[in-house]
């Protein structure tokens, strides 16, 4: 068993599990909620408000005031859905792509950092955790 977990058992797993909130890892004048909108935008492309409220689990308000600040920052775009025009259709910017692009690294730079930190055995231990996750939610 190879002692480096592959990156995408750790993409989408939360950051919260691996402590990297708590250490000021994340201080990018963003709330997690907004940088985890942004991040659904980035990966749903069509996506909207309502859609990204169900999937994070959180009230739809709270998803159109960040998009709102978003927007009005120019990380993001709002476009008519052709096919109905009561949805609006969320689109990042270059600004927004960029912005989020280099959240991704730093965080899979800062799980690399802190895998990298644990002995053999630990490795060997979150890895058959992660695989046991991977199974559970196939």
């Amino acid at each position: 068993m190879s002692n480096k977990l592959p990156q995408k058992m750790i993409s989408g797993f939360p950051v919260s599990v691996l402590q990297l909130m708590d250490t000021g890892f994340y201080d990018s004048g963003f709330s997690n909620t907004t940088i985890r909108i942004m991040y659904e935008i980035y990966n749903n492309l069509g996506c909207t408000a309502s859609s990204i409220a169900k999937t994070l689990k959180v009230h739809r308000t709270l998803v159109g005031r960040n998009i709102v600040n978003l927007e009005k920052e120019q990380y993001l775009t709002r476009t008519q859905c052709p096919d109905d025009e009561r949805k609006l259709i969320l689109h990042l910017t270059d600004k927004g792509k960029t912005y989020i692009e280099t959240q991704m690294k730093d965080s899979s730079d800062a799980v690399a950092k802190k895998i990298a930190s644990l002995n053999g055995i630990d490795r060997n231990k979150l890895m058959e955790a992660f695989s046991t996750i991977q199974t559970i939610l196939k």
